[in-house]
């Protein structure tokens, strides 16, 4: 990702700016920079070559945890230590595995 500097003779610190190159906000942010003299660095994430939409999908392996005796079903790293519903042990977890496309 490539930023653009614009330069100021308060530059102390160091300041990155990531912004959308139509954005009110980002715009009146700039300005604000600028005006005060206050160098930094931008990025207008939507002109970036990799802006969303333009990469290859990557495959994400999400981790599905379901409780074999209440089918109670979640999203984690680890299944949890006591299933909420039943309060079954860790041990009556088993995993689902999904592979899933993600744009972006």
């Amino acid at each position: 990702m490539q930023t653009t500097r614009v330069p100021g003779r308060n530059n102390k610190h160091k300041v990155v700016m990531y912004a959308i190159s139509t954005c009110g906000w980002c715009k009146r942010t700039k300005n604000f920079l600028r005006d005060n003299n206050i160098e930094y660095e931008y990025v207008d994430i939507d002109l970036c070559k990799t802006a969303v939409g333009t990469e290859k999908p990557s495959k994400i392996k999400m981790k599905m945890w379901y409780c074999k005796q209440c089918g109670y079903v979640c999203f984690r790293e680890e299944p949890p230590y006591i299933c909420p519903i039943c309060k079954a042990k860790r041990e009556m977890f088993a995993e689902i595995t999904i592979d899933t496309e993600i744009h972006g």
